[in-house]
């Protein structure tokens, strides 16, 4: 076997490798050895059949096996050989298999970028202790006390938080354009909560059912829409309801009635404000923690403008577009973006940070002996489960590919990441 090697650009390899028909000989001749110890033993009922009768049966099936295990065998053996990792499946093309004859392969791709160093500075992870306040706790627990509580239409009256519940539709107008993919429908908002992905309780004030209000709104940086994030959009708010509701008093007769008897659940009014105020503290540390990493990732992003491959772009598009395409069945057709279109730019340089992003973690996991274990896994799931009330086994049970558990264990990776900043800070 031989082989030509071009270096194309900054990430890119291009090998012409050439075998041998001797080489091919050699490879052929183990995969009819493998096909000959798939036969039963012999017997009075069974007479093995022979070589020549195994290849004639086999024929095609040895061939493509043949070419197979030629150009990933060859292909390993040289990547090993340099100590090259592609970032991305490598591509191949090749010449018709004549064992009689030279056997040519080209194989092209790209590697990861071999990062030397990352520009940290000035960047911290902040995550103080949240402040639990006597009001913050009072309408934590008045919104759980809500469902239990009395509901009677009304405009609603911002003034009075916890106490106006509006239902309404979303929709988003992008360049005057509605853009009925991204609608979200039946919402229901505690006006004061802050329960919705970016405050709009203010646009409220005074609505009454079937009222329609249009406002211009600047999306936050880090949204779960990648096309518009960062934009500014109108956004078409259509009340649907408004409720005000009259909770209940909390007492201990309360407390009783509704969760007596139950394992583990509170037995007094005291009992209950105290589990309120342990729940909030874990849901409020949650919530910074996840818009303090968001934001550290995306200041080391934008500290760090290395080149990335395009192959690992192409992959991250992909993901993207797939999970976008799959939310949107619910609601209607999902077209991508055309190619070189201003959505696909802007999609380009979006899986192009989320690339970048996950290199940097890779890199300060390296560099600081950051690893992950199950027991690391393990601790994540049931910290989570304890947050939003069910169990470890119950989470556990959503993460069943391979993809999803790695998808697991990066989240699990980035916390610890970012924790190195929280302790050095």
């Amino acid at each position: 076997m031989k082989y030509e090697h071009q270096k194309q650009g900054f990430f890119g390899h291009r090998f012409l490798v050439t075998v041998n028909p001797q080489e091919i000989a050699a490879i052929k001749k183990t995969i009819i050895a493998d096909y000959m110890k798939l036969q039963p033993p012999a017997s009075a009922l069974n007479h093995p059949m022979s070589e020549a009768d195994i290849v004639s049966k086999n024929h095609d099936q040895i061939l493509k096996t043949l070419r197979d295990r030629i150009l990933s065998s060859y292909f390993n053996g040289i990547l090993n050989d340099l100590k090259l990792v592609p970032a991305a499946p490598v591509k191949f093309k090749a010449s018709n298999l004549n064992e009689s004859a030279d056997f040519q392969f080209i194989g092209e791709f790209e590697t990861r970028p071999q990062l030397q160093q990352i520009n940290t500075n000035g960047i911290e992870f902040n995550l103080q202790a949240p402040e639990v306040t006597e009001s913050l706790l009072g309408e934590e627990i008045r919104r759980i006390l809500l469902p239990f509580g009395q509901a009677k239409d009304q405009s609603a009256d911002y003034q009075s938080q916890w106490k106006s519940f509006v239902i309404f539709d979303l929709d988003y107008i992008v360049d005057g354009r509605e853009r009925p993919e991204y609608s979200m429908k039946r919402q229901g908002l505690m006006l004061g909560s802050k329960a919705f992905k970016f405050p709009i309780d203010q646009y409220f004030i005074g609505a009454s059912s079937g009222q329609i209000k249009f406002v211009d709104y600047k999306l936050p940086e880090v949204f779960n829409i990648h096309e518009l994030a960062g934009k500014t959009v109108k956004l078409k708010l259509t009340v649907n309801k408004v409720q005000e509701i009259i909770p209940p008093n909390l007492d201990d007769n309360f407390i009783q009635k509704q969760f007596g008897g139950k394992p583990g659940a509170p037995t007094s009014a005291k009992a209950f404000r105290d589990f309120v105020k342990n729940q909030l503290v874990n849901r409020l540390t949650f919530e910074q923690f996840t818009k303090s990493k968001s934001e550290t990732l995306r200041k080391l992003v934008l500290a760090n403008q290395f080149a990335v491959p395009g192959s690992m772009i192409e992959a991250q598009k992909k993901v993207i577009i797939d999970r976008e395409a799959k939310e949107a069945q619910s609601k209607g057709k999902y077209t991508p973006p055309a190619p070189g279109s201003k959505k696909d730019q802007d999609l380009t340089r979006f899986a192009a940070d989320i690339v970048r992003a996950a290199l940097i973690v890779d890199f300060l996991a390296r560099s600081n002996n950051i690893k992950v274990t199950p027991m690391d896994v393990e601790n994540h799931l049931s910290k989570t489960a304890r947050l939003f009330g069910t169990t470890a086994e119950a989470l556990k049970s959503k993460f069943t590919t391979r993809e999803s558990r790695e998808q697991l264990k990066y989240a699990v990776l980035e916390n610890k990441v970012v924790h190195l900043f929280a302790k050095s800070a």
